[in-house]
């Protein structure tokens, strides 16, 4: 089957073509290119590629091709190769055909250390014997490297004798300075240089001493650099001789002629240069050396004009050992090429790229036509695409390939490569660099994914034009489109330089999506929709395959469609499985059989599927059959080993059992809403919500942790229980979606609901009113899944309707905006969405594990809390720009309670004055139960403490409550996960005791106090909404304000302003409110500017500091911002109210330049407490590239003293770390070549010991003890100074798993009695051994009782630590812990 990639749709191909006098042939380790007409005629030239370093097995039989097809001369280049036929430079025994040699009247020869058998080098003796003239090129001085009792050792000496120079030396620095020739004098007139000029490459100048017999015609200028503009370098070294001289006086000699009597009386003429990486045969004066030295050499007349431009693609790969292109065949450089697409039968097709490609899982449209077309080819696809991918930049789990890789188990035949739309956003300045990376991309893939040996072939597609979208929120179309108009270009002079096929899809694209404004295509402008795929495949098959379409009726069509997208699933499980922390490793995992067969499985499963695609593709009936697929290993459980968070023993109490251990204070009462017993489709139940007509909504992840292969497909699901009768109980339970994976968050949103999901996010809605969703439709995707209790959730609005998320450490997500990537890599915080534009941003939360709680007061301030710390944080000094700068104290002790998962203000009549404005969260572990606090202000910030009663307290071990709400009611609602195994550390993610099936769902109520009217949304017109803000509960308010930002801004944003009109300037709340108004206007990107500068003017702090907030969202916003936002900000950076002059220097973060630096050096001469001090300092720290070029000068705080001197005092304190922390920098990207020397110089870097002392106190405690206060897991930071040297710790924090104490490996222990244990093992001996467990216990078993002990070289301490807290903290841990002696 051969594909015309024709023009169909506008869709057109590269095209290189040829012109040869005859067909080219090959066979193994050789391939002839046959002369034809021109003046090398009858001339046979045999070229010698063998060397390790310089790629001469890819620029020889470019030198030959051109020769071959510019002159005519009767070309054969001659390779080593390996055992199988595959060109192996490595293999230095090796020669193909070397009976060409006995034609040869040249031979052009680049040759290393060759160890040819006697049989090869007696064929080459001839030719020598002969008088044959040699071309050598660089490596040639030192061809051979002969056994000294072979009968050609005396070749050894082939450089010296027949060249006129052995190997020396490097006389540049290799690698890292060039060489620049300079004509010797006397020699401009040689022939030899005709049409040569100078010559550049990134080789460096060999040191060679030639002898007198020959003609010097190029000497080597050794450069400062490897660019063809570099300088020249200018330093002395010594000769090998001894003898010091400047590098460059005199230069040395790089190319040479020689002519060598021989006995005939003829002469041999040699030409030599030590030039010659493939790299340089670039230069086409490089390659007019060489054609003229064949000229010259065989004694013809050396040509006026060449043509030496080459023949047919020509991208060299750099030079160095073993850095060959794997899997090529000498019949890869024949002279004919095809850029056809032809797959074989049963070819085996992978599609790599960003979500053009991935999306494609969706719908199924592209895979189905294929197979439809060509039922019997049996084709083999699979999609590996993701999100956000580029060809530069593809993000992937830490440790991704531990098990395998499963693009290379795949082992494609065929890559179709759509790259394009994310590297666009940088512009025109970024398309060189995009073409760069666009060929490493491509000899890597081909270097690393071999099948059978051969490297795969390519198809490089363009991005799709950008959809006129009609919408001011989302990108310009226009605009958006002139990138990717030059990125579309940029890839197909990749594809024509490298002679792959090239599909042009965004040609055809551009007038389909600009016909006419409006998403018919698309959902944002950049990705595709159902129907936008459907055109893009027709496009897409005509262009690979020809026209055609499939011959199936649309509903067998729909049939395999609907296999496609199943198996798309299910192969999704493998190449972006969930968990893969555990699964790759990184974070102990409690049994090392279960994913390598789950692998396995889930491979079998998949290609079960393509069997019924291709059944279904022929017509047929066929349905997978899985139960040949493979079984699974079920580990032991590890219950009954984590006694701090187990019951002890392995059982579930009832609902009405679990209650009676629950504690409240006097009056209050817990009340059962729903339980697993009487809707088992309640389970597992973990995050809660109410709709605007007051229903209950729960989140609920049976699959969790992830779904298993081989079970029915996951089933995850929101329901909605209402009708609760007078006890709360719930009468109704109505699934809403059950097609869910592993979600952690929901919220409601343009009468849908938005749900992570599996690492993506869905958009649900009920179209018809059947409480049933309609429409579930994928809007983002790329979200890490490193860990699914890590992944993105905890959803909450701010009252300008950005939803905040959070996320926890270790992770690594990708997401594709119509704005482009975003990412977020090991670094624990806060993902904030604006869903009008789907534009991100993410802030960092420093020392966090999981960030699980985010909370927002009547102010619209945010309070963020951790899952796995009891730290609970106000968000603005955390949120600046570029992140903060370092940690910072928690709002108030959180006592240890923890892990928690939500949190909440108690502010409802229904409970009584004493307990309003309450804050509390939900605890899991510690105190199973409701931790509750009392918070004020604190200067610029706020402050809390333990209240003296909790609301809530818990006996039952298996009692995990989760995200509290207050409900429209006023009672206290929250979920209960209910499970006895808590944690993926602690257990395998497959412990057959992990729980599946049990949930509940309670209020608290006031016993003596009546439950409030409901306060709902739905039916009510926009002023009955608007009125409901002036509520008490601050639940209702953000019920409405969620209700208003959902309908049409023609509606809300007139009755806004209406109903402001009307507010009472003596009205109470009347700042309040008009911040109100400003947060709806935000919310749509319509702030009334005349409103926002009279807030500014005359209304409280608190409003001014809402107002001022309000700005910074506007400018972080790509849409919508306002226009003197940065002079209004800087107004109020020496605010009277505290807050509302750290919320503008906040707000400056987001106007990155010297004004926005000047305004905020004005809080310098304010007082500042600690919040304002480190927002201040955050916000300089983002800005440091604006201001420190400048420092010293009259731009910076002008007419400010104090502002200047703080700058400089910050200046002074950043540069002690000096090296250290770009060296830090580099430890945590996690690919340094030689961490321990980076690591020597982050050791050098100097911290504060006290400010590492917090960072300890906050991060380390739980499983760590400094005097005797902590958890005694690990070990003890006492004395660890002494133990470990400065660069040891750096390390241990960096790599935990480097050097482990053998007191601290992990160990399984499986006992005679079943049980199975894991911890450490501090102390043993003949008889029995201690082992320490994760609450810090000693047990002593009896050796008598162990039936099996693994002992696992892996660390319990997580990695990503590191990451997760700022480099000057990271410098401020060390200091501390080298000082503890």
């Amino acid at each position: 089957m051969k594909g015309s990639l024709s023009r169909h749709c506008a869709i057109a191909a590269a095209a290189v073509s040829f012109s040869s006098p005859a067909a080219a042939e090959s066979g193994k380790g050789w391939v002839e290119y046959p002369g034809g007409d021109g003046p090398g005629a009858g001339k046979n030239v045999v070229f010698l590629a063998g060397d390790e370093e310089y790629r001469s097995e890819e620029s020889l039989p470019q030198l030959a091709r051109m020769l071959s097809v510019r002159q005519g001369f009767h070309g054969t280049v001659l390779f080593s190769t390996d055992d199988q036929g595959f060109i192996a430079p490595n293999a230095s025994d090796s020669l193909g055909r070397p009976e060409a040699l006995d034609s040869a009247d040249l031979i052009v020869m680049q040759l290393r250390f060759r160890k040819w058998p006697d049989e090869v080098m007696a064929k080459f003796d001839a030719a020598m014997k002969r008088g044959v003239p040699v071309i050598g090129i660089r490596t040639s001085t030192h061809a051979f490297q002969l056994p000294e009792d072979s009968a050609f050792s005396s070749y050894n000496r082939f450089g010296p004798d027949m060249l006129g120079a052995g190997w020396v030396s490097h006389w540049g620095d290799h690698q890292k300075e060039g060489t620049r020739t300079v004509t010797e004098p006397g020699a401009e007139s040689h022939p030899l240089l005709r049409g040569v000029g100078e010559i550049t490459g990134p080789t460096d100048v060999y040191e060679a001493h030639p002898p007198d017999d020959v003609t010097i015609l190029q000497r080597g200028q050794v450069m400062d650099g490897v660019l063809a503009d570099s300088p020249p370098a200018n330093y002395d070294k010594r000769r090998s001789d001894g003898t010091l001289q400047p590098v460059n006086d005199p230069m040395m000699p790089v190319t040479w002629t020689r002519e060598l009597p021989l006995g005939s009386g003829k002469t041999r003429r040699v030409l030599c240069t030590t030039l010659g990486a493939a790299t340089d045969f670039e230069s086409p004066g490089l390659r007019r050396l060489i054609a003229n030295g064949v000229f010259w050499c065989l004694g013809m007349e050396v040509p006026v004009t060449l043509d030496v431009d080459p023949v047919g693609p020509y991208h060299p790969s750099d030079f160095g050992f073993d850095r060959f292109r794997r899997g090529m065949v000498a019949a890869d450089h024949e002279l004919t090429a095809s850029l056809d697409f032809e797959p074989k039968e049963g070819a085996r097709i992978a599609m790599v790229g960003g979500s053009l490609a991935a999306r494609m899982d969706l719908f199924g449209e592209f895979e189905s036509r294929i197979h439809a077309r060509f039922p019997e080819k049996h084709f083999v696809i699979r999609n590996f695409a993701r999100p956000a991918d580029e060809v530069g930049i593809r993000v992937r789990q830490d440790h991704y390939t531990a098990l395998d890789d499963p693009l290379k188990v795949f082992g494609p035949d065929w890559l179709l490569c759509f790259f394009g739309f994310n590297e666009s956003f940088a512009g025109p300045s970024g398309v060189e660099a995009f073409k760069q990376s666009y060929h490493r991309f491509l000899d890597e893939m081909g270097d690393r994914y071999l099948h059978d040996g051969r490297r795969p072939k390519f198809v490089i597609v363009s991005p799709t034009a950008f959809e006129d979208t009609g919408n001011p929120d989302l990108p310009d179309a226009a605009a958006s489109n002139e990138r990717i108009r030059l990125y579309t270009a940029a890839a197909k002079q990749v594809a024509e330089e490298r002679g792959m096929p090239f599909v042009d899809v965004f040609h055809p694209t551009l007038p389909l999506f600009s016909r006419e404004p409006g998403m018919q295509f698309t959902i944002n402008g950049a990705h595709l929709n159902a129907a936008g795929y459907r055109e893009l495949s027709k496009c897409l098959t005509a262009a690979l395959f020809g026209p055609g379409e499939p011959g199936l009726e649309p509903a067998a069509f729909d049939k395999l469609k609907a296999m496609v997208v199943e198996k798309a699933w299910i192969h999704r499980q493998d190449h972006r499985m969930l968990n893969g922390w555990y699964v790759y490793g990184g974070r102990n995992t409690w049994d090392k059989e279960t994913f390598p067969r789950e692998f396995e499985k889930i491979r079998a499963m998949v290609a079960e599927r393509d069997r019924v695609c291709w059944e279904r593709a022929a017509g047929r009936e066929a349905e997978p059959d899985d139960s040949k697929t493979g079984e699974l290993f079920v580990p032991p459980t590890n219950f009954g080993n984590v006694t701090y968070s187990e019951p002890k023993e392995l059982k579930y109490l009832s609902p009405e059992e679990s209650m009676a251990t629950m504690t409240v204070p006097e009056g209050f009462e817990v009340q059962r809403v729903a339980s697993e017993r009487e809707f088992p489709e309640l389970a597992k139940a973990f995050q809660i919500n109410f709709d605007n007509r007051g229903r209950l909504w729960v989140l609920c992840s049976p699959s969790y942790p992830q779904w298993k292969p081989g079970d029915p497909f996951p089933s995850d699901r929101l329901l909605i229980l209402e009708d609760l009768d007078e006890h709360g109980r719930a009468r109704k339970c109505t699934t809403f979606y059950d097609g869910l994976t592993t979600p952690m968050g929901f919220e409601f949103w343009n009468g849908g609901v938005l749900v992570s999901n599996g690492g993506s996010m869905v958009f649900l809605k009920d179209e018809d009113g059947d409480d049933h969703a309609d429409t579930a439709e994928q809007v983002l995707d790329g979200w890490a899944t490193d860990d699914s209790h890590h992944t993105v959730g905890a959803f909450e609005w701010s009252h300008d309707g950005l939803l905040h998320m959070g996320e926890g450490l270790a992770m690594h997500t990708a997401v594709e905006t119509p704005w482009g990537p975003h990412r977020a890599i090991n670094r624990s915080g806060v993902h904030i969405l604006d869903p009008r534009s789907w534009s991100l941003r993410h802030y960092a939360t420093p020392g966090y594990g999981n960030p699980w709680c985010y909370v927002f007061d009547q102010w619209g301030n945010g309070f963020v809390g951790d899952g796995t710390t009891p730290q609970q944080h106000w968000d603005s000094p955390l949120s600046v720009a570029t992140g903060a700068h370092a940690g910072i104290d928690p709002i108030f002790d959180g006592q240890g309670m923890r892990p928690n998962v939500g949190n909440e203000f108690i502010i409802s009549r229904h409970f009584p004055d004493e307990w309003q404005g309450r804050f509390v969260y939900a605890c899991v572990n510690n105190m199973r139960g409701l931790t509750t606090f009392s918070l004020g202000d604190d200067g610029a910030g706020f402050h809390g403490e333990r209240a003296p009663m909790d609301l809530l307290h818990a006996s039952d071990a298996n009692f995990r409550p989760a995200d509290p709400h207050i409900g429209p009611d006023g009672a206290l609602y929250f979920a209960d996960w209910h499970t006895a195994l808590l944690g993926h550390m602690q257990y395998s993610q497959r412990d057959p005791n992990r729980d599946k099936v049990h949930a509940r769902v309670y209020r608290i109520v006031c016993k003596d106090r009546p439950l409030l009217e409901p306060v709902t949304q739905f039916g009510k017109s926009s002023p009955e909404i608007l009125e409901q803000l002036r509520e008490p509960e601050w639940r209702t308010r953000y019920r409405a304000r969620r209700e208003l930002r959902a309908r049409p801004e023609d509606e809300v944003l007139p009755a806004v302003k209406s109903w402001l009109a009307a507010v009472s300037p003596d009205a109470p709340a009347r700042d309040r409110l008009r911040c109100e108004a400003l947060w709806l206007q935000q919310s749509f990107h319509a702030v009334d500017h005349a409103l926002l500068t009279e807030v500014l003017a005359h209304a409280s702090g608190r409003a001014r500091a809402a107002a001022l907030r309000v700005i910074a969202d506007a400018a972080a916003s790509p849409v919508g911002s306002i226009d003197d936002g940065l002079a209004l900000l800087e107004a109020h950076a020496d605010d009277p109210d505290p807050r509302a002059r750290l919320e503008a220097v906040r707000g400056l973060s987001f106007y990155p330049g010297i004004r926005a630096v000047n305004a905020a050096l004005l809080a310098a001469r304010t007082d500042r407490d600690q919040w304002l001090e480190h927002t201040l300092r955050s916000t300089l720290i983002g800005m440091e590239k604006v201001w420190r070029p400048l420092l010293g000068s009259d731009q910076i705080a002008p007419g400010n003293p104090d502002g200047r001197r703080y700058l400089e005092a910050l200046d002074n304190e950043r540069r002690p770390g000096g090296r250290a922390i770009p060296a830090l920098k580099e430890l945590l990207g996690g690919s340094a070549e030689k961490p321990r020397e980076l690591a020597a110089v982050v050791a050098t870097g100097k911290g504060v010991a006290s400010r590492g002392e917090a960072v300890v106190s906050r991060m380390c405690s739980a499983c760590h003890q400094v005097d005797g206060k902590g958890i005694a897991f690990g070990p003890s930071f006492d004395g660890v100074g002494a133990r470990l040297s400065r660069e040891d710790l750096v390390m241990s924090i960096i790599d935990p798993n480097e050097a482990i104490n053998s007191a601290y490996l992990v160990n399984n222990l499986e006992l005679t009695d079943g049980t199975a244990l894991t911890g450490f093992v501090p102390a043993e001996n003949d008889k029995s051994l201690d082992f320490r467990q994760p609450d810090g216990s000693i047990r002593t078993i009896p050796m008598s009782e162990i039936r099996k002990r693994d002992t696992i070289r892996q660390s319990s301490m997580p990695e990503g630590l590191g990451a997760a807290i700022s480099p000057q903290e990271f410098l401020d841990v060390v200091e501390f812990l080298s000082s503890r002696k």
